[in-house]
């Protein structure tokens, strides 16, 4: 499993806040793998471990604003992600002014990211979401708003 989230003060992660928050200070936004089971070939659901639910671990900072080409200072949020056929992850992230952006991992591990060139969805979307269909193959939903009525 993996997750990707913006990153926090050390006081906002003491505390356990969970609000979104624009990127300040040179944010980025982080990794977080989960060694939690996988189904093996021909097994429908993982088999839990007999103790514990997994285990997490915080990477550390795979993508910041410059590397979507967003200003210094405005937000790159709301990532989500999906693990490809090859193993590999696909974020989706919001990034101002360019729409809904995303970066595919290298290998496997998850571990460093590279952007892929464009938006897959333009500015004013935010928000995504990809959905995974067990069948193959993924979608990303988003939400959006004009500012007008």
């Amino acid at each position: 499993m993996y997750g990707a989230f913006v990153s926090r003060s050390p006081e906002e992660l003491a505390r356990g806040t969970s609000r979104a928050a624009p990127f300040s200070r040179g944010a980025a936004v982080l990794g977080l793998l989960c060694l939690l089971p996988q189904a093996s070939a021909g097994q429908m659901t993982p088999t839990p471990p007999p103790t514990a639910a997994g285990a997490c671990t915080i990477v550390g900072p795979l993508l910041g604003p410059s590397d979507f080409g967003v200003a210094a200072g405005l937000p790159v949020a709301d990532a989500s992600a999906a693990r490809l056929a090859d193993g590999r992850v696909r974020l989706h992230v919001f990034a101002q002014g360019l729409g809904i952006v995303s970066a595919v991992s290298l290998a496997a591990d998850g571990a460093s990211f590279v952007p892929e060139a464009g938006a897959r969805l333009p500015d004013g979307a935010g928000m995504p979401r990809v959905v995974v269909n067990p069948a193959g193959g993924s979608s990303t939903s988003a939400r959006a708003a004009s500012g007008r009525p």
